[in-house]
């Protein structure tokens, strides 16, 4: 039986950590021994199945001195190392830009296989100089890249000049468990990191906006946990303390199920997590800045609202307000959105990763 080992920071709940879970646990189903490497104790939020092998690491943390961030990145490229060298696996497979770097180099000289999956725009997302760098010159000695975005896809192949790149898209869900009850009627839902790349800042700036300008009872709802928590909560008049909730990293399919109007309000985004649940739930979407991956899941005015693509609607909360006045045409958005997805099959993306896996050995 051949091994194969994965390695990520922590499996907290996260796009990317969703979409490990599930290859992981495909995985652990054929005749492959899989090993699933976290930096820290606690970090796994999903049920593996039994025969994952989990390895907790007990890491270092981060810090904001270079000097002393270094040492602690030079400690985990050696416990990496230990541990590739220890388990001896055919294929090493990382998650995330930062821990791609650090398990290339852990892996140099070793003659591994090694398979990184980007799971953001690399081109977008700010990791400092230093890290990009890195990736820059180290993603060259990766077996192959695979990445969750065509627009990332692009930036690798044609501005890193890596040709050893595949498009693999995200898997998503199907049949969305709709449990729980949600207390709350008449809300507006937005799901994801509190991180300045996610925009709830601009999305809490609009959604003021609108309540200033109309008198109803909508309610925005925020899940999700981040370093921007105590940022954005300062952004909420006092006035609206009560109608801007942030309810913190929490289960979403009872929110789903009863939200009237579904927002991403991301800077930049590749393939979000969150926009396949909220088509699987049939809800209708706004969009403020979209991707080429996104476009191709969703198109303006026919399944979705997407600002960036409309020329009358130039603002989130000319978003909201069009689909509060327009509730039937909206509500058929979402009955659109349902349709387009359910065209999409993950025992397809399932295939890609096993190919490219048994290709690797």
């Amino acid at each position: 039986m051949k091994k194969i080992i994965f390695f990520i920071e922590s499996m907290r709940v996260g796009g990317a950590q969703k979409n490990l879970y599930y290859l992981i646990n495909n995985l652990s189903k054929t005749k492959h021994v899989i090993y699933l490497v976290t930096f820290n104790r606690a970090s796994i939020d999903y049920k593996l199945d039994k025969n994952v092998h989990i390895i907790e690491l007990n890491l270092p943390g981060f810090s904001n001195n270079i000097f002393v961030s270094l040492t602690k990145n030079l400690v985990k490229i050696l416990k990496f190392r230990i541990t590739i060298k220890k388990i001896d696996p055919e294929v090493v497979i990382s998650f995330i830009n930062t821990t791609n770097v650090l398990v290339i180099l852990a892996s140099l000289f070793l003659k591994r296989k090694i398979i990184i999956s980007e799971r953001n725009d690399p081109e977008e997302q700010k990791i400092g100089r230093i890290w990009t760098f890195l990736r820059f010159i180290s993603y060259r000695f990766a077996s192959l890249i695979t990445i969750n975005s065509i627009h990332g896809y692009e930036f690798i192949k044609n501005k890193m000049r890596i040709k050893k790149v595949m498009y693999i898209p995200n898997f998503f869900i199907r049949n969305p468990e709709r449990k729980g009850k949600v207390n709350l009627k008449n809300y507006i839902l937005a799901v994801g990191r509190l991180h300045i790349q996610k925009g709830f800042d601009i999305l809490i700036n609009d959604f003021v906006k609108f309540k200033n300008q109309q008198k109803n009872n909508l309610k925005l709802v925020i899940l999700g946990e981040g370093d921007e928590l105590n940022y954005l909560k300062e952004l909420v008049p006092k006035k609206y303390k009560n109608e801007i909730l942030f309810l913190g990293k929490i289960d979403p399919s009872p929110y789903y199920k009863n939200c009237k109007l579904f927002v991403i309000p991301s800077r930049y985004e590749g393939s979000p997590n969150v926009l396949f649940e909220a088509m699987a739930f049939g809800l209708t979407i706004i969009v403020r800045k979209s991707s080429k991956e996104i476009q191709n899941y969703l198109k303006n005015m026919s399944n979705a609202i997407l600002i960036d693509r409309d020329k009358n609607i130039n603002s989130i909360d000319e978003g909201i307000d069009f689909c509060i006045k327009n509730e039937d045409l909206a509500k058929k958005f979402g009955i659109n959105a349902r349709k387009s997805i359910n065209s999409y099959d993950n025992r397809k993306i399932l295939k890609k990763w096993k190919e490219i896996i048994n290709q690797a050995m």
